[in-house]
């Protein structure tokens, strides 16, 4: 996470090493809560709090973390910004017993300037008080994965002179024009912005200079290669602030010259055809749990691109920007998604429909969310759709149908270069014209084969049926909704206990490759529903529950449907 910060930022590691104690009255100032030290537990940031309490892994209290750093004279003058790439849910930050602020959105990054709280030459004691719970009103609106709490990514302080660059986004395009939009606080200062786009021999291929405003809008035009599935190529620009000649803030943004678009129906990058393939993936690890783990991400992209996909869904709430680093590199197409996810359903959720204040919250939080993961995501060539929602109750609710579409109003708002959607778990709604007609791709989750032979207990189930129910739904949809693309966002099925003693493994690589194959003679994408088992949110708490749909045990061992799938994704 430190290589965001160029070395004239000066930025200092807080990973590693901290204190962790349960809070146990809770609600009482800070001071009150720190007690012995010594019978607090040694752990390493990034971690997951149910790693850090493996004797009760479902723990979804309240913790304290501590942490002393000493920071020299070099920060003088400076600001002192602490950083933090996603502490999972509420964070209340103090320095030196000074309350610093609160952020209250788990899975992204957020700053606090902690320049008056900081004493320079000497220890500085760093406090964070987590809290895990979800009330009523904030996201996660319900759980469909293990709460997953704590720092769990990196932590880091950085330092800006007065005068800073505040923001920096590219939109770069196939034909190899870039926008450069960047935001500077001047604090009254004349200061220039220089731009310097290099390619990945540190070759300069265009650089500007200009009078820097609060709001910069510079337009480029470069020869470039097109980041693409094949050839992911990167470059990166170095974004420089100058007072007086000498630098005084610098950002680099790594980017890739690509467009996507629909076309005719058909989903596009480049101006050419592409059909989306692979795996939904949560961030979860059998040794890291929920926490940012960088040899994880590197190990798990590495073989969902073994495979032949190309495409993964990012369920159901921003992941570490690690991952979407890993897919800038070799060449995945990304799905990134909020946690609004089952709402109005009631299932594993804590909404209360019948507080007219609800729904109003709701969207606020949705729409923060929104917001700053479109802001932190939006210079990465590999994320391609935003989505707003994941299973929400949409025939129930008219409210969550327009808020689906206030929400992929505000995506494409803050940024028109990519596709918009909602992922819906209903195909047939009775209701002409209603769940879609907002969104940029159709994404819908269906289980047919699951339903038709688990559920029902049919164990001379005919997959025949599976091809034919797909291609109803898929064609139902292209009839009500002409020129949308459709994606099989979800299809699978889990393992577990065979409820007729057949090998449930040879049955999911009959349903995967059933399925699959359906949807890729009708549909524009499929994304298969699960990379690798993943520890369950369960009404009991039970400890170990798991949900079996991954083509991968939890730790990584394969199920005989992963090379099944694997083989006809490299099929053409």
């Amino acid at each position: 996470m430190l290589k965001n910060y160029d070395e004239i930022r000066k930025p200092f590691d807080l990973n590693g090493d901290w204190l962790l104690s349960e809070d146990k009255a809770e609600n009482a100032p800070y001071f009150q809560n720190i007690g012995n030290l010594e019978s607090w537990r040694k752990i390493s940031v990034p971690s997951d709090i149910s790693i850090c309490f493996p004797e009760r892994p479902y723990n979804t209290g309240v913790f304290w973390y501590r942490k002393t750093f000493t920071l020299d004279n070099t920060y003088a003058s400076s600001r002192i910004i602490l950083h933090f790439d996603a502490v999972n849910y509420c964070a209340h930050i103090y320095v030196n017993g000074k309350y610093i602020g609160v952020n209250e959105q788990g899975f992204l990054p957020f700053d606090m300037d902690i320049s008056d709280a900081v004493f320079l030459g000497e220890e500085n004691e760093l406090l964070v008080r987590v809290d895990m719970r979800r009330k009523q009103g904030e996201l996660p609106t319900s759980f469909y994965w293990k709460n997953y709490g704590g720092i769990l990514r990196d932590v880091c302080i950085y330092a800006t002179a007065n005068s800073y660059i505040d923001k920096a986004y590219v939109e770069a395009h196939f034909d190899g024009t870039a926008i450069f939009d960047t935001k500077i606080v001047l604090n009254g200062e004349n200061l220039t912005q220089k731009i310097v786009i290099k390619d990945a021999d540190e070759n300069v291929i265009f650089e500007t200079e200009n009078k820097a405003e609060a709001e910069n809008k510079i337009e480029t035009k470069a020869e470039i290669i097109n980041w693409s599935v094949e050839n992911p190529v990167l470059y990166t620009a170095e974004i420089s602030l100058y007072k007086n000649g000498e630098i005084i803030d610098k950002k680099t943004v790594t980017f890739g010259y690509r467009d996507i678009e629909i076309i005719d129906g058909k989903i596009c990058l480049n101006k050419k055809e592409i059909f989306l393939k692979g795996f939904n993936r949560h961030e979860d690890h059998i040794k890291s749990g929920g926490a940012a783990c960088e040899e994880v991400v590197k190990s798990d992209f590495k073989m969902i691109k073994e495979t032949g996909a190309n495409f993964i869904r990012m369920c159901h709430y921003p992941h570490d920007e690690r991952e979407l680093d890993e897919a800038d590199r070799l060449g995945l197409l990304l799905l990134v998604e909020i946690p609004l996810c089952a709402y109005m359903t009631d299932c594993f959720g804590i909404e209360n429909p019948e507080d007219p204040r609800h729904n109003e919250v709701v969207y606020r939080n949705a729409r923060e969310v929104l917001t700053r993961m479109i802001e932190r995501d939006r210079n990465h060539p590999s994320v391609i759709i935003w989505s707003v929602s994941n299973e929400n109750n949409e025939p129930g609710y008219d409210e969550v149908l327009d808020n689906h579409k206030a929400l992929i109003e505000l995506a494409h708002k803050l940024d028109n270069t990519r596709l918009a959607t909602h992922v819906s778990m209903f195909s047939r709604n009775g209701k002409k014209d209603t769940f879609f007609i907002y969104d940029d791709v159709i994404c819908v989750n269906t289980y047919v084969s699951l339903l038709g032979r688990k559920t029902k207990r049919n164990a001379n189930y005919d997959f025949k049926k599976s091809h034919q129910m797909l291609k109803e739904t898929i064609i139902g949809l292209k009839t009500a909704y002409p020129g949308k693309p459709v994606v099989i966002s979800e299809f699978g099925y889990n393992t577990g206990i065979a409820f007729d003693s057949t090998e449930d493994e040879k049955i999911q690589a009959e349903a995967v490759k059933t399925e699959y194959l359906a949807i890729k003679e009708f549909a524009e994408g499929a994304s298969v529903w699960l990379f690798a088992d993943h520890q369950w949110v369960d009404a009991k708490q039970i400890p170990g529950t798991l949900s079996t749909y991954g083509l991968l045990n939890r730790d990584r061992s394969k199920k005989e449907a992963f090379d099944v799938y694997a083989q006809l994704l490299k099929q053409d």
